[in-house]
């Protein structure tokens, strides 16, 4: 059983920080007739990246959430059109228009963290630059439900990139992902994808599908995860879609890498999220960081903790019998809070938030959200089975 215990010492590493480039490595078989493409990313909220995709012959438009762990997905029919306010999305999918459009008359439903939509099954084209899938089915959405406690996300729909078929007790559509689709139809140069997310400044991200942008990766570290079996690795809104490493420690260090409090992950995986903004970590070790940085009642920190605040690292197995540490620093998980009504100055929140975790599940499961992989330039890679995570 994991627990948490606070050292003194200072840290003795074992294996290696981080793993060689992947570069030389990715040797994934390339298809004749495959294509590569690469999509503009947008910072939306602050939260997630969006990219415009096509759907339909001729070809509508949708602004799509880039979703690692998901496979359904759905686009907002005629009978939002009557409902706008409900629907909250400017774009609506008119499937006459379509001369690829399919249809079968069964009434669905798609459970996601934001919402809850029930609409009609579909199929049709759809295009992510110049990639083609012939037949993605989806859902037509006639009516949403907004998720308690949660914002209903600025976004039409779902460009899926997991790579195992998801499953939720609440959805019956159950299909495959766009990248699964991509496979099964050769429609990529390779069976992979690169993910630079943008940022909160403006600043403009890249989804590459068939292809690794290898500039990105020209002399920097990078970190190399064997993907494991998924199993039970998902929490109930952040499936992983299949994109699970295993996870053996959290710490939290010095600047001189004194290790302050350390927390085994026996038993446990790692998931990756780009919908999930902050990172999922055992409650008792997001505690014992809370009462150090003496983060109030409200959930907020003293901004000015970001200069002695410890770093977060968390230590997944790489390749052969390597140890990739990856470090948050304090500038990732202290970010700014929104201003209340009648403050003068700002506090910072942590991006980060407690697992709650499931004694029946026979695996537990930490979350390494959207604040995490902005630092990276990560690459899944199907055939090899492996996960790359190369630091910006």
């Amino acid at each position: 059983m994991a627990g948490t215990w606070v050292w003194s010492a200072t840290l003795l590493l074992a294996g290696q920080c981080l793993a060689a480039p992947f570069a030389a490595e990715l040797q994934t078989p390339m298809k004749l007739h495959g294509q590569r493409t690469t999509l503009e990313l947008t910072n939306n909220a602050g939260l997630f990246a969006t990219t415009p995709i096509a759907i339909g012959t001729p070809p509508q438009e949708f602004n799509a959430v880039i979703d690692i762990g998901a496979s359904d997905t759905f686009v907002p029919g005629p009978d939002c059109a009557r409902h706008v306010l409900h629907c909250r999305s400017d774009a609506i999918y008119n499937p006459f228009a379509s001369g690829t459009y399919k249809h079968d008359g069964r009434w669905i439903a798609i459970d996601r963290s934001d919402r809850y939509t029930v609409g009609t099954w579909a199929a049709d084209v759809f295009r992510m630059g110049g990639v083609v899938i012939a037949k993605q089915v989806f859902e037509v959405v006639s009516a949403v439900e907004r998720r308690i406690g949660a914002g209903l996300l600025p976004y039409d729909t779902v460009l899926g990139l997991a790579k195992e078929n998801v499953r939720t007790a609440e959805s019956s559509l159950q299909t495959k992902s766009s990248f699964q689709l991509m496979v099964e139809q050769s429609a990529l140069e390779r069976d992979i994808f690169g993910l630079k997310l943008p940022g909160a400044d403006g600043s403009k991200g890249t989804l590459t599908l068939g292809w690794v942008d290898e500039t990105l990766n020209r002399g920097r570290r990078s970190a190399r995860l064997p993907l494991i079996n998924s199993g039970a690795a998902s929490s109930q809104h952040y499936p992983s879609g299949g994109w699970v490493v295993e996870a053996t420690s959290l710490s939290l260090e010095s600047e001189n890498e004194e290790q302050i409090v350390f927390h085994a992950l026996s038993g446990y995986s790692a998931i990756f999220s780009t919908v999930e903004h902050f990172s999922k970590f055992p409650a008792d070790f997001v505690y014992a960081l809370t009462k150090l940085l003496a983060v109030d009642h409200n959930g907020t920190v003293d901004c000015a903790k970001t200069k002695s605040a410890p770093a977060i690292v968390v230590s997944l197995p790489g390749t052969g019998a390597s140890l990739n540490r990856l470090v948050i620093s304090p500038e990732d998980y202290i970010r700014a809070a929104p201003l209340q009504k009648g403050e003068a100055y700002g506090r910072c929140q942590l991006a980060i938030t407690p697992l709650h975790q499931d004694r029946d599940e026979p695996r537990q499961s930490i979350t390494l959200g959207y604040s995490f992989l902005q630092r990276y330039y990560s690459v899944f890679d199907a055939d090899a089975r492996m996960i790359s995570l190369v630091e910006l």
